[in-house]
């Protein structure tokens, strides 16, 4: 339930927000607010496992690894697929039941 719109209010409470230049913006605003051509929200897609490339820039392993993909799926079918990424992951994660 929303703790800010309803009832009497006692206590405190955290609303996740940024300010840049004197204007308020969430995580919601970044998603909705433009029609981004660089940016694909998958939402019903469950994570497997991160694709994880050795970003070392020689042969040894320091243990420097960079995000390229996911292994997931979609609830409804169940199949494996594999997404990957031109520049970064971005992972948001939440439970399901």
């Amino acid at each position: 339930p929303d703790m800010f719109a309803q009832g009497e209010y006692e206590g405190v409470g955290h609303a996740v927000r940024t300010v840049y230049k004197g204007v308020q913006s969430t995580s919601a605003d970044f998603v909705h607010s433009y029609d981004k051509t660089n940016l694909t929200v998958q939402t019903g897609v469950y994570v497997d496992r991160i694709i994880l490339e050795n970003n070392n820039t020689d042969d040894k392993d320091r243990g420097e690894y960079k995000a390229v993909g996911v292994e997931a799926h979609y609830d409804a079918n169940g199949q494996s697929i594999i997404i990957k990424a031109r520049k970064e992951v971005i992972l948001s994660a939440g439970y399901a039941v």
